[in-house]
């Protein structure tokens, strides 16, 4: 029995010698016995797929809402030159109600109100309209990223297979 166990042992280690030259001429690096550096990669892969899948839908779901005009008014998207614009436009818009009382719109200081008017409201499109711009690109940004990442993790699951296939 000594004799056949150390036969055995030796067989034993000729395997694992020849397993391990066969990991290493195959790339097959093994953290522990059940995970490897691919299968790994994988998973972190997969983890950043699935939060760049979320905020591109942030940015999508964002970019839509203010592109079909439902944020037109909305002020969730303003930052404070479109706030300070917004607060001036009200204030003039009030003051031209007040003079229309007494006044008719061909006054002179009725049209200098609506020439303002009118130059506020092209100003607040135009901020609008950068603001939607800026929207576009965060989208069209996080989308790239995703597609990335995307591609990535079939690379990743790629060399998977193949490493299942070569242990």
């Amino acid at each position: 029995l000594k004799e056949q166990a150390s036969e055995l042992a030796d067989k034993v280690a000729l395997v694992e010698q020849n397993m391990s030259t066969y990991a290493e001429e195959n790339a097959i690096v093994s953290l522990n016995e059940t995970e490897n550096i691919v299968t790994k990669r994988m998973g972190e892969l997969n983890d950043l797929l699935t939060q760049a899948t979320a905020k591109r839908i942030e940015s999508e779901s964002r970019f839509k809402e203010a592109k079909t005009g439902r944020a037109n008014e909305s002020t969730a998207y303003d930052d404070e030159s479109i706030q300070r614009l917004r607060v001036d436009l009200k204030a003039l818009e009030g003051e031209y109600a007040l003079l229309s009382e007494k006044f008719k719109p061909e006054y002179p200081k009725m049209q200098q109100l609506q020439a303002r008017i009118d130059s506020l409201n092209s100003n607040l499109k135009k901020q609008r309209d950068e603001a939607i711009r800026g929207l576009k690109i965060k989208y069209e940004s996080d989308l790239k990223i995703e597609d990335e990442l995307s591609k990535q993790l079939e690379i990743q699951k790629s060399k998977a297979f193949e490493l299942s296939r070569k242990q």
